[in-house]
């Protein structure tokens, strides 16, 4: 279970992206930014998702953990 609240079960072989870390994502870039760039967050999850690729997922996760700090390192971001 994660901290949002998902339930993952019975996932072997599936690719996960964590909705909760997204959605918190699309919020701060939304109230930072602006909205067309918060919904690229979703679309390119959607993408991930729909790929299959855990690589991708992993690395899409990372890339929102550092968002979510209270002063992302951009360098760090653009690696992602």
């Amino acid at each position: 279970m994660t901290s949002g609240g998902d339930v993952f079960q019975n996932i072997t072989g599936s690719t996960i992206v964590n909705k909760s870390i997204v959605e918190a994502s699309f919020n701060k870039v939304k109230e930072e930014f602006d909205s067309d760039t918060a919904n690229a967050l979703k679309v390119v999850a959607a993408e991930i998702e729909k790929a299959g690729n855990k690589e991708a997922a992993e690395l899409f996760e990372s890339f929102n953990e550092e968002l979510q700090k209270p002063e992302p390192k951009r360098s760090v971001l653009r690696n992602f």
